[in-house]
């Protein structure tokens, strides 16, 4: 018992859960708990790191008994959690993070200029874009725009301009070599951002969880190959979600933390549903059988006009460099 009372409280999981959290998908998943924070402790992990990390259980665990009046955990958490028994994931402050290799979703490649250090995305090879600079068929709208396209010459690289504001323009950069230097490409190694369900956006807070986890690549460098299979040297900051949406800056005011919070990244365009978000905006709620009480905020009531208005919600996929850490919060990219 004094065994289950650890995992439990590890998990951030009430006691009084304990007898309905083990006849389903909870307790496979907390039967690996104490292996997983073992062997994170062997790779000198802190115990403040592993103690937030496994925390997530509880939150899905919450989630579960609000939407579906007992405790356990659906089959969406179910999957995201087996992150967390293999060891690949680590929340630090505010978010957590996967190492990963940079996705070639985005369809970007990122350049720095030598003297001005301005940050710049090309298109990294052939895509079809709508007029509006989003892929086509993302939200299910389809449209032939234009076509992006990378060419590599022997002192320079050209592809099509991706806007810092989430979107592609249909101008071509031309980019000497001698000028410019390439700092992340697909394959390259990056932290991929999630982000739980507590805790805010105050771009202190968030500045502070970047900053240590750059300090965390830094220090545990073999820690982090030797769990996820991801060799550093990292970089940058990757994060794909509906929270940063570039409509949002427009849908929201200026002074909401949600658009401060996305215009600290360089946004990309990638190709997505639109249905997946406005499931997670209005916690699996139908939007056509809402009734006016089941409204909670004003993020959920400025959708509703925007959805009804014809817009149809999306992510957006951001960057942020390593480098430009120290401008978290002046809007670097724009």
């Amino acid at each position: 018992m004094q065994a289950q009372d650890k995992i439990l409280k590890l998990a951030n999981i009430p006691q009084a859960a304990a007898a309905i959290t083990y006849a389903n998908n909870l307790q496979k998943i907390l039967a690996a708990v104490p292996a997983a924070a073992e062997k994170m402790r062997t790779h000198n992990i802190s115990e403040n790191i592993i103690t937030d990390t496994f925390a997530d259980i509880g939150l899905w665990a919450a989630y579960c008994k609000k939407h579906h009046g007992q405790w356990g955990i659906c089959k969406r958490a179910n999957d995201w959690l087996k992150f967390h028994t293999d060891c690949k994931i680590f929340r630090i402050g505010r978010f957590q993070c996967i190492p990963r290799h940079f996705s070639a979703r985005g369809n970007a490649r990122f350049f720095r200029n030598n003297k001005t250090e301005q940050l710049l995305a090309i298109t990294a090879g052939e895509a079809m874009y709508r007029k509006d600079g989003q892929l086509s068929g993302t939200s299910g709208i389809y449209e032939d725009g234009f076509r992006s396209f990378c060419h590599e010459k022997l002192q320079a690289i050209e592809g099509l301009v991706i806007d810092p504001k989430g979107h592609a323009i249909n101008k071509t950069a031309t980019l000497n070599l001698a000028e410019w230097t390439e700092v992340l490409k697909a394959g390259m190694p990056v932290l991929d951002l999630h982000i739980p369900a507590d805790g805010d956006f105050g771009m202190e807070t968030i500045r502070n969880s970047l900053t240590c986890m750059i300090d965390f690549t830094r220090t545990h460098q073999d820690a982090i190959e030797k769990l996820t299979g991801v060799k550093g040297p990292f970089a940058a900051f990757t994060l794909s979600s509906w929270l940063i949406d570039a409509q949002l800056d427009g849908i929201l005011p200026g002074t909401s933390r949600l658009v401060q919070h996305l215009r600290q990244y360089y946004l990309l365009p990638i190709l997505c549903e639109g249905y997946n978000q406005l499931s997670y905006i209005f916690e699996e709620q139908n939007i056509d059988t809402l009734r006016p009480e089941d409204i909670k905020t004003s993020l959920q009531r400025n959708i509703i006009k925007f959805v009804h208005d014809g817009g149809r919600t999306r992510e957006s996929s951001g960057i942020i460099m390593f480098d430009d850490i120290s401008k978290f919060g002046k809007e670097p990219y724009r």
